[in-house]
């Protein structure tokens, strides 16, 4: 059986399924739960990835009002793809699984949809089953706009005394420090 066979994409609702895995994966924010998309009144198109009959993924499309396209909603910071959570796997097999479940979302969400645009969350990095879709046919390909966001803690800014007691302040540049005490100031 290939993977192509092994790996496909469902579309379901949102609720307490969906919610229950949102909680779970690794990759999902606050912005994927049902309560959150239901206040937006956005068109979503929720889909569940299954590896044979076993729930490994899911992926949120916000789309156009013809469902056409998926479009992304500036209210939704990051939409697309999660994963369930792999952590029991070692790095070897859980990057694989990974990788086929995006491969099996990206080559699905291409023949749905005429246009796709999601904003994958940063702890996905690696998006070449996107850029291999239809790499050498005649059939729709993706565009990549890459844009990276940086995690920073600020945890320790709440209980830390002055100013040189926080991590972050002490790495920071000269303008951003300033930028900072400008901030408490204030």
């Amino acid at each position: 059986m290939s993977d192509r066979n092994k790996y496909r994409l469902e579309k379901t609702q949102l609720g307490k399924t969906w919610d229950k895995f949102v909680s779970s994966s690794p990759n999902a924010t606050a912005f994927s739960y049902t309560n959150y998309l239901n206040a937006l009144s956005a068109n979503i198109d929720p889909y569940f990835c299954y590896k044979n009959q076993e729930l490994i993924g899911a992926v949120l499309c916000v789309v156009s009002e013809d469902g056409e396209n998926i479009i992304g909603h500036e209210h939704i910071i990051y939409d697309g793809l999660m994963y369930r959570d792999l952590s029991y796997l070692n790095k070897a097999k859980r990057f694989s699984e990974e990788f086929k479940i995006q491969q099996c979302v990206a080559e699905e969400l291409v023949e749905i949809y005429n246009k796709v645009y999601l904003s994958l969350h940063p702890s996905i990095q690696d998006i070449r089953p996107f850029l291999w879709v239809n790499y050498d046919g005649n059939g729709a390909k993706y565009s990549p706009d890459i844009r990276y966001t940086s995690y920073l803690s600020i945890a320790d800014f709440k209980d830390a005394k002055v100013l040189e007691d926080i991590a972050v302040y002490n790495d920071a540049s000269v303008t951003r420090r300033q930028e900072i005490r400008y901030a408490r100031k204030s």
